[in-house]
């Protein structure tokens, strides 16, 4: 299994295990490597001593924001216990251990060397609890931000302001004190909630209704793709109408998340998987089709991909509106297209060290 971290159009990290699901093998061999030429070569950047996973002490996770500067966390698989947390800032020749992270189920998201939040979060029929911590020294210190009120009591009492307990939720970093958080309610058009003093406090923003023709099932939810894109006053995220057949389009803002409205994709209404690269550049895949748009949805430029991602299912990251990377299910090999997603190249893995 492969989690990528794409850094630019030729630049990744990717975090390999032969572990991914079922029964926990007493040990099993894992690697952090990188590239700064598409794969050409893959470098072995291990932290020390994570090269073989077991159930006591395996790689968790891996966030990285340049081809220098990146963490890696570790621990007990699966706990829930407070992991502990690596970071180079050389491209890997170099771990250095910065303690552990700030609660359990909180997963860093760096927003570049030296600024970033940790969000915990533990899903409840539906409804989930937000703890932000955030660090301005690179991960070695984290403080509380906000903590949803009806939290876990062992994360202590709610924060006036913070995110409220209801609906599961996708919270993002834009920049050192912007953060947007897309819920996922049961039903209906689900909210969408600002922030603007790094994560302290937040507001519901205003999400103006489906347009006609995105109809949405009795008791089934429109469902948000991702935590929102804002840069400056503009800002984006996908959403799917879950109905007969699921619907997908674009939410787009222009007052810095105050209102967002529905831009649609030409053609008829389909499930497009959304990729926002940036605030004005998205990328919709359905099948072997590709919408891109570079001006938020003036204007469209149509394409049809050598790969049928609907058949090979995955994850697909651009960096930009030409080029991009793409994890299929399973992940035991990558592709890269640097044409916008009509041709693309296989990546070779490196086989694990040892």
């Amino acid at each position: 299994m492969a989690t990528l971290g794409a850094i630019g159009a030729a630049g990744a990290w990717a975090w390999l295990s032969a572990y991914y699901n079922g029964a926990v093998p007493a040990a099993y061999a894992e690697a952090i490597v990188s590239t700064t030429n598409g794969g050409r070569p893959w470098l072995d950047r291990t932290p020390p001593g994570l090269s073989q996973g077991t159930a006591h002490r395996s790689i968790e996770g891996l966030d990285a924001v340049s081809t220098a500067d990146a963490w890696v966390t570790y621990g007990p698989l699966g706990s829930g216990s407070q992991l502990a947390l690596m970071a180079t800032t050389d491209g890997g020749r170099y771990w250095h251990r910065l303690g552990r992270l700030p609660s359990p189920y909180c997963s860093p998201q760096m927003l570049d060397a030296t600024v970033g939040w940790c969000v915990a979060s533990v899903g409840a029929m539906g409804s989930e609890p937000v703890a932000i911590y955030r660090t301005t020294d690179g991960g070695r210190r984290w403080a509380l931000e906000s903590r949803s009120r009806s939290s876990p009591p062992s994360w202590g009492p709610g924060t006036p302001g913070a995110l409220p307990f209801g609906c599961d939720k996708f919270v993002g970093l834009s920049t050192a004190t912007v953060g947007s958080a897309a819920f996922a309610c049961p039903a209906g058009l689900s909210p969408i909630y600002v922030s603007t003093d790094a994560g302290r406090t937040w507001r519901e923003r205003r999400v103006q209704p489906l347009p006609a023709g995105y109809g949405l099932a009795p008791g089934n939810a429109a469902a948000w793709s991702s935590a929102p894109v804002l840069d400056g006053n503009l800002g984006a995220v996908g959403l799917t109408a879950v109905g007969r057949h699921d619907e997908s389009l674009v939410y787009r803002t222009t007052d810095a998340g105050a209102t967002w409205w529905p831009v649609v994709p030409p053609g008829p209404p389909r499930a497009w998987s959304v990729d926002v690269v940036t605030a004005i550049t998205w990328k919709l895949t359905a099948g072997t089709a590709v919408l891109t748009t570079t001006d938020a949805g003036r204007n469209w430029a149509t394409a049809t991909s050598v790969l049928d991602f609907a058949a090979q299912g995955g994850t697909l990251d651009y960096v930009n509106a030409e080029d991009g990377w793409r994890v299929p299910v399973g992940g035991n090999q990558l592709y890269r297209t640097s044409d916008g997603g009509k041709t693309w190249q296989t990546v070779a893995l490196p086989a694990f060290p040892g």
